[in-house]
């Protein structure tokens, strides 16, 4: 389930399917072309123009309007869409993390250490102002034990604003989705 951040459209994914719904009427706007893997990520811009939408590390952008798809592009997995609807920052582990242009589909900031996050990204998000990018999740290839972590980053050079981990699953519960002001919360929950 996503919802347009102006409030007027909510996009929902189910099995192999992606749904596109007016968020005043509640009667269904658009239904996309069935996919052949299930969904796995969804994302809408402000205005309910652009849906994009994962299966099986492929996104595809599609017109919010006419169903058309736009481009497809491998290896997203998580993403979310930055406020003025031209820009999507992406996860492709074990590659890391970039902001792509939503039109040309090309990368143009690289985020930086986002290759040693590991494999499994829970969460994306971007701030209200499109400053900030973050990601949460857990999981990496050559911990002995589960590794949490989140990261923040600033979306105009791609450095890390922010990294923090923790190795003891059984000492802190970790949340399994991320937004950029819960940052400093993190940070709490991890200094206590």
């Amino acid at each position: 389930l996503e919802a347009s951040p102006c409030g007027t459209k909510v996009a929902t994914a189910e099995c192999m399917r992606t749904y596109v719904w007016s968020a005043m009427s509640g009667e269904l706007e658009l239904e996309l072309p069935r996919s052949p893997q299930w969904a796995q990520g969804l994302a809408i811009t402000w205005d309910g123009a652009r849906v994009v939408s994962s299966a099986t590390e492929m996104a595809s952008i599609w017109d919010g309007v006419t169903g058309k798809l736009l481009r497809q592009r491998p290896g997203f997995m998580r993403f979310a869409i930055f406020p003025g609807g031209d820009r999507l920052v992406a996860f492709t582990p074990p590659q890391g993390g970039a902001i792509f242009d939503l039109d040309s589909g090309e990368p143009v900031v690289n985020l930086e250490g986002a290759s040693r996050i590991g494999w499994e990204v829970g969460s994306v998000a971007v701030s209200e102002d499109g400053r900030l990018v973050a990601a949460c999740g857990s999981g990496h290839p050559s911990a002995r034990q589960t590794l949490h972590w989140a990261m923040a980053w600033d979306a105009g050079t791609g450095a890390v604003r922010e990294f923090l981990e923790e190795l003891d699953a059984q000492r802190t519960p970790w949340p399994c989705s991320i937004s950029v002001g819960a940052m400093q919360s993190m940070q709490d929950l991890l200094s206590a």
